[in-house]
Protein backbone atom coordinates (compact mmCIF):
# COMPACT_ATOMS: atom_id res chain seq x y z
CA UNK A 1 0.00 0.00 0.00
CA UNK A 2 1.67 3.14 -1.28
CA UNK A 3 0.31 5.74 1.26
CA UNK A 4 1.47 3.49 4.10
CA UNK A 5 3.83 1.21 3.87
CA UNK A 6 3.48 -2.81 3.20
CA UNK A 7 4.53 -3.03 7.14
CA UNK A 8 1.82 -0.64 8.19
CA UNK A 9 -1.28 -2.11 6.18
CA UNK A 10 -1.01 -5.61 7.02
CA UNK A 11 -3.95 -6.20 9.31
CA UNK A 12 -4.60 -2.35 9.53
CA UNK A 13 -8.70 -1.65 9.67
CA UNK A 14 -9.12 -0.60 6.26
CA UNK A 15 -9.47 3.24 6.64
CA UNK A 16 -7.09 3.55 9.92
CA UNK A 17 -4.90 6.80 8.73
CA UNK A 18 -7.51 8.20 6.67
CA UNK A 19 -8.80 11.30 6.98
CA UNK A 20 -11.85 11.66 8.56
CA UNK A 21 -13.40 13.54 5.70
CA UNK A 22 -12.71 10.79 3.27
CA UNK A 23 -14.16 8.11 5.79
CA UNK A 24 -17.71 7.53 4.50
CA UNK A 25 -16.80 6.65 0.92
CA UNK A 26 -14.16 3.98 2.06
CA UNK A 27 -16.78 2.65 5.02
CA UNK A 28 -19.10 1.88 2.15
CA UNK A 29 -16.44 -0.05 0.28
CA UNK A 30 -15.71 -2.16 3.72
CA UNK A 31 -19.28 -2.99 3.82
CA UNK A 32 -19.39 -3.88 0.37
CA UNK A 33 -16.70 -6.25 1.25
CA UNK A 34 -18.08 -7.74 4.39
CA UNK A 35 -20.97 -8.92 2.56
CA UNK A 36 -19.10 -10.89 -0.10
CA UNK A 37 -18.42 -9.07 -2.82
CA UNK A 38 -15.24 -7.93 -4.47
CA UNK A 39 -14.85 -4.37 -5.14
CA UNK A 40 -13.12 -2.29 -7.28
CA UNK A 41 -13.19 1.61 -6.69
CA UNK A 42 -10.52 4.62 -7.34
CA UNK A 43 -10.57 6.25 -4.16
CA UNK A 44 -9.24 9.46 -2.14
CA UNK A 45 -6.71 8.98 0.05
CA UNK A 46 -4.66 11.74 1.89
CA UNK A 47 -0.62 11.65 1.48
CA UNK A 48 1.65 13.87 3.11
CA UNK A 49 -1.34 16.22 3.25
CA UNK A 50 -2.36 15.93 -0.18
CA UNK A 51 -5.13 14.31 -1.63
CA UNK A 52 -4.05 11.13 -3.96
CA UNK A 53 -6.37 8.83 -6.00
CA UNK A 54 -5.83 4.92 -5.73
CA UNK A 55 -7.61 2.85 -7.60
CA UNK A 56 -8.81 -0.31 -5.13
CA UNK A 57 -9.17 -4.00 -5.32
CA UNK A 58 -11.07 -5.48 -2.24
CA UNK A 59 -11.63 -9.24 -2.11
CA UNK A 60 -13.56 -11.02 0.31
CA UNK A 61 -11.90 -14.02 2.67
CA UNK A 62 -14.36 -16.77 3.97
CA UNK A 63 -14.35 -19.36 5.88
CA UNK A 64 -15.33 -22.83 5.18
CA UNK A 65 -19.11 -22.37 6.17
CA UNK A 66 -18.75 -19.26 3.20
CA UNK A 67 -19.04 -16.26 5.69
CA UNK A 68 -16.44 -13.78 4.83
CA UNK A 69 -14.05 -12.90 8.02
CA UNK A 70 -12.61 -10.73 6.00
CA UNK A 71 -10.58 -8.89 2.51
CA UNK A 72 -7.67 -8.87 0.66
CA UNK A 73 -7.00 -5.33 -0.73
CA UNK A 74 -4.49 -4.03 -3.48
CA UNK A 75 -4.20 -0.40 -4.10
CA UNK A 76 -2.20 1.10 -6.61
CA UNK A 77 -1.70 5.27 -7.25
CA UNK A 78 -3.54 6.65 -10.17
CA UNK A 79 -3.24 10.18 -9.53
CA UNK A 80 -1.03 11.30 -12.27
CA UNK A 81 -3.15 9.17 -14.73
CA UNK A 82 -6.30 10.70 -12.96
CA UNK A 83 -5.22 14.51 -13.23
CA UNK A 84 -4.18 13.75 -17.01
CA UNK A 85 -7.40 12.50 -17.87
CA UNK A 86 -8.86 15.38 -15.96
CA UNK A 87 -6.79 17.96 -17.28
CA UNK A 88 -8.07 16.33 -21.28
CA UNK A 89 -11.05 16.19 -20.62
CA UNK A 90 -11.08 19.52 -19.47
CA UNK A 91 -9.15 20.77 -22.71
CA UNK A 92 -11.76 18.90 -24.88
CA UNK A 93 -14.48 20.71 -23.82
CA UNK A 94 -12.37 24.19 -23.94
CA UNK A 95 -11.78 23.28 -27.63
CA UNK A 96 -15.43 22.42 -27.83
CA UNK A 97 -16.69 25.72 -26.78
CA UNK A 98 -14.08 27.21 -28.60
CA UNK A 99 -15.19 25.09 -32.12
CA UNK A 100 -18.80 26.83 -30.66
CA UNK A 101 -18.01 30.58 -30.53
CA UNK A 102 -16.19 30.03 -33.85
CA UNK A 103 -18.54 28.69 -35.69
CA UNK A 104 -20.99 31.07 -34.20
CA UNK A 105 -18.87 34.34 -35.04
CA UNK A 106 -18.52 32.78 -38.44
CA UNK A 107 -22.70 32.38 -38.94
CA UNK A 108 -22.77 36.28 -37.53
CA UNK A 109 -19.73 37.15 -39.92
CA UNK A 110 -21.50 35.63 -43.34
CA UNK A 111 -25.24 37.11 -41.78
CA UNK A 112 -23.64 40.43 -41.80
CA UNK A 113 -21.79 39.97 -44.93
CA UNK A 114 -24.76 39.19 -47.05
CA UNK A 115 -26.64 42.27 -45.11
CA UNK A 116 -24.17 44.68 -45.93
CA UNK A 117 -23.93 43.42 -49.68
CA UNK A 118 -27.46 44.05 -49.73
CA UNK A 119 -27.67 46.95 -48.47
CA UNK A 120 -24.64 48.81 -50.71
CA UNK A 121 -25.89 47.02 -54.15
CA UNK A 122 -29.24 48.71 -54.02
CA UNK A 123 -27.72 52.01 -54.03
CA UNK A 124 -24.83 51.61 -56.24
CA UNK A 125 -26.96 49.99 -58.71
CA UNK A 126 -28.60 53.66 -58.49
CA UNK A 127 -25.97 55.10 -58.29
CA UNK A 128 -25.11 53.06 -61.86
CA UNK A 129 -27.69 54.06 -63.54
CA UNK A 130 -27.64 57.74 -62.76
CA UNK A 131 -24.74 57.98 -64.42
CA UNK A 132 -25.50 56.20 -67.42
CA UNK A 133 -28.66 58.70 -67.78
CA UNK A 134 -26.54 61.60 -67.54
CA UNK A 135 -23.92 60.27 -69.83
CA UNK A 136 -26.03 60.24 -71.92
CA UNK A 137 -28.12 63.29 -71.61
CA UNK A 138 -24.16 65.04 -71.74
CA UNK A 139 -24.01 63.43 -75.03
CA UNK A 140 -27.03 64.51 -76.35
CA UNK A 141 -25.72 68.52 -75.11
CA UNK A 142 -22.74 67.71 -76.67
CA UNK A 143 -20.85 68.82 -73.10
CA UNK A 144 -18.23 66.03 -74.06
CA UNK A 145 -15.67 67.45 -71.32
CA UNK A 146 -18.41 65.90 -68.42
CA UNK A 147 -18.89 62.44 -69.93
CA UNK A 148 -15.18 61.18 -69.37
CA UNK A 149 -15.85 62.28 -65.42
CA UNK A 150 -19.49 60.70 -65.27
CA UNK A 151 -17.94 57.53 -67.23
CA UNK A 152 -15.07 57.38 -64.26
CA UNK A 153 -18.23 57.59 -61.70
CA UNK A 154 -20.00 54.39 -63.77
CA UNK A 155 -16.79 52.24 -63.76
CA UNK A 156 -15.97 52.60 -60.18
CA UNK A 157 -19.44 51.83 -59.17
CA UNK A 158 -19.63 49.13 -61.33
CA UNK A 159 -15.92 47.87 -59.98
CA UNK A 160 -17.19 48.36 -56.30
CA UNK A 161 -20.60 46.26 -57.33
CA UNK A 162 -18.16 43.47 -58.82
CA UNK A 163 -16.00 43.86 -55.25
CA UNK A 164 -19.61 43.37 -53.47
CA UNK A 165 -20.87 40.48 -55.22
CA UNK A 166 -17.65 38.52 -54.23
CA UNK A 167 -17.71 39.53 -50.91
CA UNK A 168 -21.68 37.74 -51.17
CA UNK A 169 -20.43 34.90 -53.29
CA UNK A 170 -17.86 33.80 -50.02
CA UNK A 171 -20.69 34.07 -47.41
CA UNK A 172 -22.76 32.10 -50.25
CA UNK A 173 -19.74 29.49 -50.79
CA UNK A 174 -19.41 29.21 -46.55
CA UNK A 175 -22.90 28.45 -46.50
CA UNK A 176 -22.87 25.89 -49.18
CA UNK A 177 -25.49 28.09 -51.42
CA UNK A 178 -22.98 29.35 -54.08
CA UNK A 179 -24.30 28.49 -57.71
CA UNK A 180 -21.85 27.69 -61.05
CA UNK A 181 -22.87 29.18 -64.62
CA UNK A 182 -20.30 28.41 -67.07
CA UNK A 183 -20.23 30.75 -69.30
CA UNK A 184 -17.66 32.20 -72.08
CA UNK A 185 -15.24 35.49 -71.15
CA UNK A 186 -13.62 38.10 -73.21
CA UNK A 187 -10.14 37.35 -71.58
CA UNK A 188 -8.96 40.48 -73.73
CA UNK A 189 -11.29 42.98 -72.91
CA UNK A 190 -11.54 41.88 -69.23
CA UNK A 191 -8.14 42.84 -68.63
CA UNK A 192 -8.58 45.87 -70.45
CA UNK A 193 -11.24 46.52 -68.04
CA UNK A 194 -9.22 45.81 -65.31
CA UNK A 195 -6.25 48.05 -66.30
Amino acid sequence: HAAYGLHKTVGDHLYEGVNTALTAPWLLLYQRVMRGESVQAEMPVMVDGRARIFDVTLNPIRNKAGETTGFTGFSREITERYEVARALHQAKEEAEAAREEAETANRDKSTFLANMSHELRTPLNAIIGYSELLEEEVREAELEQYAADLNKIKTSARLLLALINDVLDISKIEAGRMELYVEQVDVAQMIDEIV
